[in-house]
């Protein structure tokens, strides 16, 4: 496993461009995380849903805020 989380931005980030690599690399992180809580068996529902609704309110608060720097 961690070696493909080696490999996969290596092969991907330069497409995107080295701008915002770090952004890509924690997105990633990121969901990784967030699938590992969800397999605990119970808690990992409950858990994994507060962890995803608290994922979307900080998507959707960036978006805003990257928007309004914009204009």
């Amino acid at each position: 496993m961690p070696g493909a989380l080696r490999r996969v931005p290596a092969k991907f980030l330069p497409a995107l461009g080295d701008l915002q690599a770090e952004i890509y690399s924690a997105t990633l992180a990121g969901i990784l995380i967030i699938s590992l809580v969800t397999w605990l068996p119970y808690l990992g529902i409950v858990a994994g849903l507060v962890v995803k609704t608290a994922a979307l309110g900080t998507a959707a608060v960036t978006m805003v805020g990257i928007a309004r720097q914009r204009a």
